[in-house]
């Protein structure tokens, strides 16, 4: 599985690790620590690490359009629904 270090401040990778499934995140988080050469509490602070795939959908989350926009009044513009309108005009 690939692990990546990310920036707690701007949410970038860092860097990057790829590890046997069995070890899980344990062994990712261990390996760049020993990168780091800081203490497990200053990591934390400054660091998280996460599978690639959770970074990747998190990112494209971020990214996607909203799908309703709080601004636009469906209501006001689709007034050609409202029954009790008149269509001819009176």
């Amino acid at each position: 599985m690939e692990w990546v270090l990310v920036s707690k401040g701007s949410h970038e990778i860092v860097s990057n690790y790829t590890v046997s499934d069995e070890y899980g995140v344990e062994a990712a988080k261990f390996y760049f620590i020993g990168r780091k050469r800081l203490s497990e509490k200053r990591f934390d602070e400054l660091w998280d690490v996460m599978p690639k795939k959770q970074y990747e959908l998190a990112e494209e989350g971020f990214q996607r359009k909203p799908s309703s926009d709080p601004n636009k009044r469906w209501w006001k513009e689709d007034s050609y629904l409202d029954i009790d309108s008149s269509t001819r005009g009176e």
